[in-house]
């Protein structure tokens, strides 16, 4: 797989934007605002949930300040094709992942999770256990060893899996030499574990690191972990092609209605239905007659009309439920009997309901 790219336009650094914020959960449709200890995110933080709309997929970002720093030129880079949400904190460590990740999920459906835990595995502790240490010194250690993280990792993913959205690890950033308490290379050790329990799973990887590797020096902030604006948003346009490509058209109403045309414009009147009509009506409907027999009488009766009318609905704005999952385009004007078309979503895709 490729890489992935995000940018910020936060007006503070990362560092201070997440002491700034309490752990919390992703907010999504229908879900509580997360509650901070001491203030708001501003207007403009990547840490300020959005407000979804029904007829976008929903993408979930997960991570520590890397992906923080991507946040808003993703969301930038996605616009009007996903929903780009991100839990209000940073995710840290894969301990801090398995205390939080069914509040990151929510109770919504996700089509998209890219997700990523390791710079904060390998930082090194200080003896007290909670302060940055340096590696070198004796009683240092890091926040969680490489066996208890590839054992970590392997309960986070199989939460994951339970979502039953399409999965993209991304791989962890360089550390680069003089970053305080982090040794340079250890990514590649962490990596090479992480890759091995994807694999696994066979879930794609966003090799974030093979994109950024070769540019540090334009991208990344020197001695540090950390990178540029600019560095930021470049990681946001390599990783934003990846995560659309793993979008579902059928997740997206208008990527839905496309799809459909592209069928019926080709004929493919099989497809077509199985993959726009809703389950439950293609079930009553096939105790007849087999899909072979419905796609030729379709084909023959319903299939030109219907043709006629997805594409008439480019530029009409929909009337969206309550619910978010039911969208009419009344059409301006009649095409044979049809003066309108509704479709409904089930589970993670949109289907024509009339």
């Amino acid at each position: 797989m490729g890489t992935m790219l995000f940018t910020i336009q936060a007006l503070t650094p990362i560092r201070v934007l997440v002491l700034a914020v309490s752990m919390a959960g992703v907010a999504g449709a229908g879900q509580k605002g997360v509650q901070e200890k001491n203030k708001r995110p501003a207007k403009d933080s990547p840490l300020k949930q959005i407000t979804n709309d029904p007829t976008l997929p929903r993408v979930l970002l997960i991570g520590d300040s890397i992906s923080i720093g991507y946040t808003l030129p993703l969301r930038e880079a996605l616009k009007g094709k996903a929903n780009v949400h991100r839990p209000a904190a940073n995710c840290g460590p894969t301990t801090r992942g398995l205390q939080q990740i069914d509040a990151w999920l929510g109770k919504g459906t996700w089509d998209v999770i890219h997700f990523n835990w390791g710079l904060h595995d390998l930082k090194y502790l200080a003896a007290d256990g909670k302060s940055l240490g340096d590696p070198q010194k004796p009683g240092n250690r890091q926040q969680v060893p490489i066996k208890a993280y590839e054992a970590n990792l392997r309960r986070l993913v199989k939460r994951l899996q339970k979502t039953g959205a399409t999965l993209i690890w991304r791989q962890t950033t360089p550390v680069p030499d003089g970053a305080r308490g982090r040794v340079a290379g250890d990514a590649v050790k962490y990596n090479a574990v992480a890759v091995g329990v994807m694999k696994e799973n066979r879930i794609a990887i966003d090799d974030m690191f093979a994109f950024a590797r070769p540019r540090l020096k334009q991208i990344q902030r020197p001695a540090d972990v950390h990178f540029t604006p600019a560095g930021s948003k470049a990681l946001a346009e390599h990783s934003a092609p990846i995560i659309a490509a793993a979008i579902d058209p059928r997740s997206g109403l208008r990527s839905s209605i496309a799809a459909v045309t592209g069928l019926l414009e080709k004929k493919d009147y099989v497809t077509a239905i199985n993959t726009s009509v809703l389950p439950e009506t293609l079930e009553r409907i096939l105790k007849g007659r087999t899909l072979g027999q419905l796609a030729e009488r379709f084909s023959q009766k319903n299939a030109g009309v219907l043709l006629e009318v997805l594409k008439s609905i480019g530029d009409v704005q929909p009337s969206v439920a309550a619910t978010g999952r039911v969208a009419t385009f009344v059409l301006k004007q009649a095409i044979g009997s049809r003066t309108k078309i509704s479709f409904e979503k089930v589970g993670r895709y949109w289907y024509i309901r009339n």
